[in-house]
């Protein structure tokens, strides 16, 4: 009785895990801000995730793009935020959850923590912490309503 009852649990956890969507495993594609000031393309790299910004709402209009002038690398100041990976290192830990990855804040240019926690077909929610995710902040992403062209260093960094 008790193999049957683990025989069933097992197929039935089976069954739960593989409906869970393909979307569902890992935030694919392009995604806007939920301010709308920028977007993101999540790509693989090495063993892990990583978001790269591809459209920038300050560039837009402007003849020249914004650069990265707060990085803590002087050498880097100079270099387009469009293009740039600013999530990176982030690992699967599970259906729907990455883990251990880091975003970084090129309005300040700090780095933090960064936990993948809800990943939905129009929504992705992460949360970005230094040390503790208590003291965190959620970064909530959306498709975007439009096409929206990619800036030119978008390719890669």
């Amino acid at each position: 009785m008790i193999h049957r009852t683990l025989s069933l649990c097992l197929v039935a956890a089976a069954l739960i895990t593989s409906s869970v969507p393909a979307a569902a495993q890992a935030p694919q594609g392009l995604w806007v801000w939920d301010d709308g000031r920028a977007a993101v393309e999540f790509h693989p790299c090495q063993d892990a995730l990583c978001g790269r910004i591809v459209w920038l709402k300050a560039d837009a209009a402007p003849a020249t793009p914004m650069l990265d002038a707060k990085n803590p690398v002087a050498a880097l100041r100079q270099r387009p935020v469009c293009g740039i990976d600013y999530i990176t290192g982030v690992k699967r830990a599970g259906p729907g959850k990455w883990k251990g990855g880091r975003v970084y804040d090129f309005n300040s240019g700090n780095s933090y923590d960064l936990d993948i926690d809800t990943i939905e077909p129009a929504r992705v929610t992460m949360r970005g912490y230094k040390g503790l995710r208590l003291f965190g902040a959620n970064l909530i992403l959306v498709r975007p309503k439009s096409d929206l062209p990619r800036c030119p260093a978008a390719t890669g960094n």
